[in-house]
């Protein structure tokens, strides 16, 4: 019993695997410095490594609204944000996301990257220009 399970799931994941590498694209947001409020944007080091970093922000309203709109269209895809020249890594768009009316309260109206220097700097440059 335990083998035909097993094999299963071995099959299973081996299809899905296979029709996410056929299917190949990959749906990119690009957020602009617009599409983020200033003020929120932080840099923590993290401690016990000098060349990793947390960095947080939150969308403006504008961003909120491009963001929730982006994922409803994409519901159950792979998707990706692109910061300047920074990509997150391709991952599953949410089918429950959120209406933009509850965004103080929502952690889904706030980015949280972990990035090395080199990353950061580019996320922070993109950010920043105007």
């Amino acid at each position: 019993m335990r083998k035909h399970v097993l094999f299963l799931l071995v099959g299973l994941c081996a299809q899905l695997g296979h029709a996410q590498s056929t299917t190949g694209s990959v749906s990119t947001l690009t957020i602009l410095p617009e599409d983020v409020v200033r003020g929120s944007i932080r840099l923590v080091p993290f401690k016990d490594n000098t060349n990793r970093f947390l960095l947080t922000l939150d969308y403006s309203e504008r961003g909120a609204k491009k963001l929730v709109a982006f994922k409803s269209a994409h519901a159950g895809q792979m998707i990706r944000s692109r910061y300047g020249t920074y990509e997150t890594k391709p991952r599953l768009a949410s089918t429950n996301t959120p209406p933009v009316a509850t965004q103080g309260k929502n952690p889904e109206m706030k980015a949280v990257l972990q990035l090395n220097a080199a990353e950061a700097n580019t996320v922070l440059t993109a950010l920043k220009a105007k």
